[in-house]
């Protein structure tokens, strides 16, 4: 992976690095069906929007794993559903 992230002329040093055509995001996409289960669709809505901003973010390599992005995708999930 990170000689793919080489030959693309991406690094992971100095914070964004730039899209990496090499990421899956189908993990956030899996998150975001479980999220929103039981949810009103406003609440449904709502997660999708942030699935995109997350998945945008998560391409351009601000998140150090995935576990990151999903991390930072159940917080923002939450602190919308709390009106934060």
């Amino acid at each position: 992976m990170i000689y793919l992230a080489k030959l693309a002329g991406l690094s992971r040093k100095g914070g964004e690095s730039g899209y990496n055509p090499t990421v899956s995001t189908e993990f956030l996409d899996r998150l975001a069906s479980q999220l929103k289960i039981g949810k009103s669709a406003a609440g449904r809505r709502a997660v999708e929007r942030i699935l995109d901003v997350i998945k945008k973010d998560y391409e351009r390599g601000k998140y150090q794993s995935p576990a990151d992005a999903e991390r930072e995708f159940r917080r923002v999930v939450e602190r919308e559903e709390t009106g934060k």
